[in-house]
């Protein structure tokens, strides 16, 4: 099992490289929306903005959570259904699916994928396995 320290420095550190070479410009002004020009290939057809997905790509409880402006806590007995929805979206995490961490969450799951170190999520009731999702 990898330590939490690797995860957090491979994800700072990846997003040091996208602001230095602008693959995407989730570093430009809060609410910013994006045009076929500040769109970049990582971003073009997924983001609307900062905070919103392109419309094929949100779903009204996917924009509740904590990471969207104005988000919430959502109770557990919505967790499964969450996550079913993330499955059909391009995001590797529920936190991956803003703008300004998307690269960053798909490169540290993907390399800690690959080094076997699954990325699993699991939601159990007592001691049983009710649901999976591997997003890599």
């Amino acid at each position: 099992m990898r330590s939490a320290l690797d995860y957090v420095l491979l994800h700072e550190a990846t997003h040091v490289v996208d602001a230095a070479l602008k693959l995407n410009p989730a570093y430009a002004a809060t609410g910013q929306q994006l045009d076929s020009a500040a769109a970049k290939p990582f971003t073009a057809g997924i983001w609307k903005s900062r905070t919103l997905p392109v419309a094929g790509w949100h779903h009204a409880l996917l924009l509740q959570i904590p990471f969207r402006r104005g988000g919430r806590a959502l109770p557990i007995s919505d967790a499964a259904q969450v996550y079913s929805l993330l499955q059909q979206k391009p995001f590797v995490s529920l936190y991956g699916s803003s703008w300004s961490e998307d690269l960053a969450e798909l490169v540290t799951v993907a390399y800690f994928t690959r080094k076997q170190q699954p990325f699993r999520i699991v939601l159990r009731r007592s001691d049983q396995q009710i649901w999976a999702y591997e997003s890599m």
